[in-house]
């Protein structure tokens, strides 16, 4: 055996310099023979990387046929279309590899996959001047049966139904043709054919037709029939043939030949004569489909005698499972199988066969403690060859089947005459809800994302590595990274995610350079985002864009910082987080109707939560809840404060960041003033040092969901003025306002700051007030809402509940 050789490698095919790599392989030899490859594909230059092993992988993967509209057996055809698929994904960085690669040897040479085997070939020992045709019998459907003479081609055909007819030119002059036989991973077969002069009778076989009107009566040689045969045969001597008697023969297993005599009283020269059910046999119930059937006849007249042979092909069931899919129209009419839910499973079974499958029955079981089958068994009826039908069953899956559980099935199938097949399948019972691809370098967002959705009860799975199969999951979240440690998604993957967000996927992608500075992919443009520049490092806050889903957020961001692309929305998509200085947008959601999507230049995992506050998990809540994904908490109760280190006395704004549907809030401040509150942002006093305990419950008319932040409130004993009389020396009114507030302040020496911030702690107004007495302070623009009013100088303290409308 000699191997065919594709190779990703450096100029090993420089055939320039000197006997290259290539080069030797093919001319390899030992005192035997040749020693090295029958073709290879290499390089004539240096090659990149990823391109060339596109190719390859597509070579092998026509090799071993996973196209069955793309079957390619010559070494030149394999790894032309390889190179094709490769400058279809990779663009011009393809089309410069196909450049580089050379084949050395013969394109045209058919590869081998197996161990050859030989080929069943039957046909004339002879044939005749005057003739312009030849009869090739043979086994293997689609070999391929060819005639020279002195080396020049006359004529070609491919088997089909066991038999090749080579149409060629009259045969004028005596001579030798050669035949050849091939076939995929068989050796050739080879003949000498004598054409000789016509002199007298010469009988030789035509055809046949098949009666089976005792069977079916589709003319065809089915399984489990009795049928009569006419045999055609024809004189292509110069003389009548009289008194014919033709007896048929075969040694095949699989028939019985029941009327093996007819005598054919005449045949003029060039006449074709049939007599109809002039033969009869039956063939066997377990003949394979395809099956050619070797029948040899001796026809004598006189004192001459001919003989020759003809095939015939079988026709025979062959059942398969051919395809499932599911309807939910009575649960929720997502068309995917759920924890509790009854769905039509449509099961779909393909005679592979030529001969016609009655009366198919299909069973479905499954032993998996999650699945009842409510409907088991279906009759199929009549399936004709290369047909499918489908039947509709009906299963429930438990309540308690996990989210993203894989049960098994089987479908038994059976029909008249004893054939009996299966087929196994899986259906996954509620898709897993998220799926983290975590292609950066330096991991900065993959484990945190994990961790938030841990934290909301959402399952996930987290991979560092692209999966071959994505669509067993509601969403993607898809993190590339920042330069220098960031990943370009390629073209294959940016397809897969495309036809992910087709099939009505939901895709979360971040990256710093995946959209203005990398090549788009075929899933870029299903973002709605424009790559406005490839940017730098200067991202510093993010705020969430008011009546966007992170309307109130911020985050003060400490990740990975270099060459931030800057973002612009196209169509209908939506803003959701701006950099404060400079200001553009760095992350955008989209709703496409089937499919949404949110796009971030920025990592998730660089966003810091403040020390009196952890706000990613609502973050993660809000991307969950915009993606619809089911298997989510559906509340989640958070909150944040002004500051969480406080003297006795002060004044604290809890501000509540829960994500759901929230109808009543209950909040418990031990040691606070109140001790209690059903306001969704309360402000609460602590009179004596310590650490306390924050719990917040939110409801939303069906559930609640508690948190508790233990020791999360620390109040100091503060140094100067006594601190019962500090309460008494700033008083802010009117209180709400609408947007001037009067600041009046009693026994304070010295400058003060003033800070008006907003419920998440941005601080949106600073000033000064110099003396004891009335300050009048105004906010032109300012929106309605709650802030806190923080009044400090060297010795003093207090933050105040204020409310603008």
């Amino acid at each position: 055996m000699w191997p065919f050789i594709w190779s990703v490698a450096c100029v090993n095919g420089d055939f320039l310099t000197g006997t290259c790599f290539a080069e030797a392989w093919l001319r390899a030899t030992n005192a035997n023979g040749p020693t090295g490859a029958v073709a290879t594909l290499m390089s004539t230059i240096n090659q990149s990387w990823n391109p060339p092993m596109e190719g390859q992988d597509e070579m092998n993967d026509i090799l071993v046929e996973s196209y069955t509209n793309n079957i390619k057996r010559t070494f030149g055809g394999l790894s032309m279309n390889g190179c094709m698929k490769m400058n279809d994904t990779y663009g011009s960085d393809g089309s410069e590899m196909t450049d580089t690669w050379l084949i050395f040897g013969d394109p045209s040479v058919v590869v081998r996959t197996a161990l050859p085997t030989a080929l069943a070939v039957t046909h004339e020992p002879v044939a005749f001047i005057g003739s312009s045709q030849f009869v090739v019998n043979c086994s293997v459907q689609d070999a391929f049966a060819c005639l020279t003479i002195d080396g020049e081609i006359i004529g070609t055909a491919s088997v089909n139904g066991g038999s090749a007819v080579i149409t060629i030119p009259t045969l004028s002059n005596v001579g030798t043709m050669k035949l050849a036989v091939t076939a995929f991973n068989h050796l050739p077969y080879i003949a000498d054919i004598d054409i000789l002069p016509l002199e007298g009778p010469y009988v030789v076989y035509n055809s046949n037709v098949i009666n089976d009107a005792a069977g079916n009566n589709n003319q065809q040689l089915d399984y489990n029939e009795s049928v009569s045969l006419a045999l055609a045969l024809k004189n292509v001597g110069t003389e009548d043939a009289a008194d014919i008697a033709v007896t048929l023969s075969s040694i095949d297993s699989y028939i019985e030949i029941s009327d093996a005599a007819e005598t054919y009283p005449l045949i003029t020269p060039g006449e074709i004569v049939s007599i109809p059910d002039g033969f009869a046999f039956s063939v066997s119930n377990d003949v394979p489909d395809g099956h050619a059937i070797l029948f040899e006849y001796t026809a004598i007249s006189g004192e001459n005698e001919w003989s020759g042979s003809f095939t015939i092909t079988a026709h025979s069931v062959v059942l398969n499972f051919a395809g499932k899919s599911i309807t939910d129209e009575q649960g929720n009419n997502n068309g995917k199988a759920d924890p509790g839910e009854t769905v039509q499973l449509h099961l779909s079974v393909i005679n592979a066969g030529t001969g016609p499958a009655y009366n198919v029955t299909g069973i479905l079981t499954s032993e998996d403690p999650y699945i009842v089958i409510n409907v088991d068994s279906l009759n199929y009826g009549t399936i004709n060859g290369y047909e499918t039908v489908t039947a509709t069953y009906t299963i429930t899956s438990l309540p308690s089947t996990p989210t993203g559980y894989m049960a098994d099935f089987t479908l038994n199938m059976t029909a008249d005459g004893g054939f009996e097949s299966s087929g196994m399948f899986s259906i996954i019972i509620g898709q897993i809800p998220v799926l983290i691809i975590d292609l950066d370098g330096n991991h900065n967002s993959g484990p945190a994302i994990k961790s938030c959705l841990t934290n909301l009860a959402v399952s996930s799975d987290y991979v560092t590595s692209w999966p071959l199969v994505i669509n067993t999951y509601q969403s993607v979240f898809v993190c590339l990274g920042t330069y220098s440690v960031n990943t370009t998604l390629t073209n294959v993957q940016g397809q897969m995610l495309a036809n992910f967000l087709n099939a009505g996927g939901k895709v979360y992608m971040e990256g710093g350079d995946t959209w203005a500075y990398n090549t788009p992919t075929p899933v870029h443009p299903m973002f709605m985002i424009d790559g406005d520049a490839d940017g730098s490092g200067d991202l510093s806050t993010l705020q969430g864009m008011d009546q966007s889903i992170v309307d109130g957020m911020s985050f003060s961001f400490s990740g990975d910082n270099s060459y931030i692309d800057r973002l612009l929305p196209l169509e209908t998509a939506v803003p959701l987080f701006q950099n404060a200085s400079p200001s553009y947008y760095a992350a955008i959601s989209y709703d496409g109707g089937t499919y949404k999507t949110i796009g971030s230049s920025f990592e998730f995992g660089g966003l810091q939560d403040g020390s009196n506050r952890s706000v990613k998990d609502t973050l993660m809540m809000q991307y969950i809840e915009f993606f619809g994904i089911s298997g989510a908490a559906p509340l989640l109760a958070n909150f944040m404060a002004t500051d969480n280190t406080i003297c006795r006395y002060e004044d604290v704004l809890f501000t509540d960041n829960s994500a759901g549907n929230i109808v009543s809030w209950e909040w418990s401040f031990p040691g606070g003033d109140p001790a209690t509150s059903t306001e969704q942002n309360p402000a609460v006093t602590y009179n004596e040092a310590g650490v306390y305990d924050v719990t917040l419950t939110v409801n939303d008319g069906n559930n609640s969901n508690t948190i508790t932040k233990t020791g999360f409130m620390i109040v100091d004993v503060c140094s100067g003025i006594s601190e019962p009389d500090r309460t008494e020396q700033v008083k802010v009114y009117p209180n709400p306002s609408g947007g001037k507030l009067v600041i009046e302040t009693k026994g304070i020496s010295g400058n003060s700051v003033i800070r008006l911030m907003n419920t998440s702690g941005i601080e949106i107004y600073t000033g000064s007030v110099s003396n004891s007495g009335m300050n009048v302070v105004d906010f032109p623009g300012i929106a309605s809402g709650i802030y806190m009013l923080s009044f400090e100088n060297d010795n003093f303290r207090k933050v105040i509940k204020v409310v603008i409308n």
